[in-house]
């Protein structure tokens, strides 16, 4: 319960504010609050915190709807009595998580609050509220600043809400102690905000309080992460885990970034989740102190584009909780994640029918993280080796050869220069993936000519872009293909004066040019070609 300065002080909040209201305004209920910390307010410990709300209101009127929302970290535990009270559908003194007095009618009344199972599948859990004649059932929910969906959740803290209110005998305050409440691992400022609908009026109005946690920064922090990595069988495909793990009592996770180790890229085969509906490519799952397993299991997601993609990491309801994340084929950063206690986090992005997320090459490499925590102490750095599991494969007699290409000339003499560059993928090599094509001395490429299908035309393959980048042509691919056929011509190409005299006799220079092939793995190839010329 409040202390008795606390409670003559919440009184004078509620008496102030209805000598405040105006004389004959429109109905309305406007709520005011105080906050109680003298049970203790260390930071991550496990205290109890007094709440008192008080609900002044126009003649005529009163509350029919209360919401009352907790900072950021200040949990009730929805694991008490071993779990037990998610399950139940009656109050029992083993799920009582707080008690005192609520004004009913003007009479003060004791009242008990009770963890019950949640009415629906959208509510953390339900709470029972039995004051003398008034029973009300309520429900905890989380609460965001940014709500689940496009946009990530920021500021996730719970809410506890009662409904429908009855008319008679009139509700005007509470005065209850939540006990068993963990605390935030964060000291930032923060409030207790109380928010109130009349009867009469769809107007909801709200009160805040101040909360104080102290002590932050002597919390320990020392997470451990792990990674294992996996080709799929038969393929190049790798799925990537990392799991997570924090020891009870320490700081809660602010955020971190996941640098992914080398031999993991991104597979060209997931293009089709880039510009419309993300694809499911993996889970999320934590465990947690003060709530069940079933509300902290989630899902991954891929979308966005080809050059900014997007991996979502979200649980649904009752969590209803999307992470802020930012993702490339570097890695992975996950940012202002809630201050909830977690003992462990376990991502897992492994794929969907489109094929696994990430291409895998057999050679150990390094995976780091970034850890930061709520308390503000110093960030943790974590390494590992993440060795390629499932790398064995079956021995062959075909050996495997590189890429080859061929190339031809024509059109030099007359100043209408074509020229052809076929390319073939090596004998059980990967599929070519695109092309940089580096021109003989006495050939250049007219860089004011737009690059449209007069000029350049591809056959074998789907072209997904072409672009002069310093002294080459790169040519990319839509989809990885065995042999291309690629041709170029005026006024794209250009020959030298001196080139066009010497044609004939195959001046010397000119008979060569490189080629670069990249492979679907990201390997590349440099071809010497030695040109035919007509």
């Amino acid at each position: 319960m409040l202390s008795r300065a606390v409670a003559l002080t919440f009184t004078a909040l509620v008496l102030a504010a209805a000598a405040a209201f105006p004389a004959g305004a429109g109905a309305v209920v406007f709520p005011s609050v105080a906050v109680n910390e003298s049970a203790g307010n260390v930071a991550a410990s496990t205290s109890a915190v007094g709440i008192g709300v008080g609900f002044g209101s126009s003649p005529g009127d009163s509350v029919k709807n209360v919401q009352i929302i907790l900072p950021p970290g200040l949990l009730i535990n929805e694991e008490t009595d071993s779990g037990a009270c998610l399950r139940a559908t009656a109050t029992s003194t083993a799920c009582q998580i707080g008690s005192g007095t609520a004004t009913i009618g003007g009479a003060s009344t004791p009242l008990s609050l009770f963890l019950v199972e949640a009415p629906t599948s959208s509510d953390l859990a339900g709470v029972e509220l039995v004051a003398g004649p008034l029973a009300l059932s309520g429900v905890l929910t989380f609460y965001s600043t940014a709500n689940v969906g496009i946009e990530p959740s920021f500021g996730v803290s719970e809410e506890l809400t009662f409904n429908d209110l009855p008319t008679s005998p009139a509700l005007s305050a509470l005065n209850a102690t939540l006990t068993g409440l963990t605390l935030p691992s964060s000291c930032q400022p923060a409030t207790v905000t109380v928010r109130a609908a009349s009867q009469k009026l769809p107007l909801t109005m709200s009160a805040t309080a101040p909360f104080t946690v102290t002590g932050c920064l002597a919390l320990l922090f020392q997470p451990t992460l792990t990674s294992v990595v996996s080709r799929d069988t038969g393929n190049t495909g790798a799925n990537a885990g990392f799991t997570l793990v924090i020891p009870t009592g320490d700081s809660t996770l602010e955020s971190m970034k996941i640098r992914f180790p080398a031999n993991l890229q991104l597979n060209p085969a997931m293009d089709s989740c880039f510009g419309g509906v993300p694809c499911a490519v993996g889970t999320v799952t934590a465990s947690s102190p003060l709530f069940p397993a079933s509300q902290l299991t989630g899902s991954v997601t891929l979308g966005g584009t080809v050059r900014g993609p997007a991996l979502g990491i979200s649980f649904p309801p009752p969590a209803s909780i999307q992470l802020h994340t930012n993702f490339s084929s570097a890695g992975v950063a996950i940012y202002a994640m809630p201050d909830i206690p977690i003992s462990s986090l376990k991502l897992n992005i492994t794929g969907n029918s489109f094929g696994a997320v990430f291409v895998g090459l057999c050679y150990k490499a390094l995976y780091s993280a970034r850890l930061n925590p709520w308390s503000g102490a110093v960030t943790t750095i974590q390494s590992g080796q993440a060795q390629m599991g499932n790398c064995r494969t079956r021995k062959s007699r075909a050996r495997v050869t590189g890429p080859r290409a061929s190339a031809s000339l024509s059109g030099v003499a007359s100043g209408a220069v074509n020229l052809s560059i076929e390319t073939t993928k090596g004998h059980g090599a990967p599929d070519i993936a695109s092309l940089a094509i580096s021109l003989p001395k006495g050939l250049g490429f007219n860089r004011t000519t737009p690059l449209t299908r007069r000029v350049l035309s591809l056959a074998g393959a789907r072209l997904a872009s072409a672009r002069l980048e310093g002294r080459e042509l790169v040519v990319r691919f839509k989809g990885a293909t065995a042999r291309s056929a690629l041709a170029l011509r005026a006024p794209l190409l250009v020959a030298s004066q001196a080139l066009r005299q010497g044609a004939g006799s195959l001046a010397r220079g000119v008979s060569r040019l490189v080629v670069s092939v990249t492979d679907s793995r990201l390997h590349e190839t440099k071809l010497l070609v030695t040109l035919s010329v007509s």
